[in-house]
């Protein structure tokens, strides 16, 4: 019997991990009685390292992914229990997470002008973990690791500090426009889509091939996988 081998390595695997993490599905305490977010959640196997190094990254990703102005009444269940449970433990979390806090006007998907929070977020480790779902997701699709680079292309996130900016934002908002109707007319993989769905696109000439991640109805992100020997 050949043993299975990591979602991201080529170690044996000795776990199975959640893709997405299961943190960012809420548990039943937090449901309404009947309600259930957390059926048939994807797992894929993983070795130790793998699944634990990422495990202080599953949190910070949910307080990115929860905090979008066109996320759904979900994602608001989530940072009204979870994730002030998870303050009041520690409150240091939330500052690490929560960077230069600045109070901002944003128009939400049914026109209306909302004072909020915006937050400056650590990328690197916000994408880092963006990465790791789709190369899980991949696994579970194709049952193979996949070998090469994932592009990630966010719809809810914003450059901010520089005067190229705003260049950036008009760019990243028109390739989002863009493709966006393509993926919604694929089919929509997941039982829990008010927390999370994805669609796979066939892959081009190169063998490249798009996917689409939906998290609480509001936060896209726009998945390239490039093959190794064309990244």
């Amino acid at each position: 019997m050949i043993s299975e081998t990591c979602y991201m390595c080529e170690q044996p695997a000795t776990s199975r991990e959640h893709v997405p993490p299961k943190c960012l599905f809420p548990e039943q305490k937090d449901l309404e009685a009947g309600q259930d977010l957390r059926k048939n959640l994807i797992r894929v196997p993983s070795c130790d390292t793998h699944n634990q190094e990422k495990s202080g990254d599953d949190e910070y990703l949910l307080f990115a992914l929860t905090m979008s102005i066109s996320n759904n009444q979900t994602a608001m269940t989530q940072i009204q229990r979870k994730i002030v449970r998870s303050i009041t433990r520690n409150r240091s979390r939330f500052d690490g997470f929560a960077r230069d806090p600045q109070h901002v006007f944003a128009v939400d998907p049914s026109g209306t002008a909302v004072d909020t929070l915006m937050v400056r977020i650590d990328n690197k480790r916000f994408l880092k973990s963006l990465d790791w779902i789709a190369r899980g997701l991949f696994r579970h699709q194709f049952s193979r690791r996949f070998n090469g680079k994932c592009s990630l292309l966010p719809d809810f996130t914003l450059y901010a500090g520089s005067e190229d900016d705003v260049k950036r934002n008009d760019i990243q908002s028109g390739a989002t426009s863009y493709v966006r109707p393509h993926f919604d007319e694929l089919e929509q993989l997941g039982d829990n889509p008010e927390v999370f769905r994805y669609c796979f696109g066939d892959p081009d000439e190169r063998g490249l091939i798009p996917m689409r991640m939906s998290f609480f109805d509001g936060s896209n992100v726009y998945v390239a996988y490039i093959p190794e020997n064309t990244a």
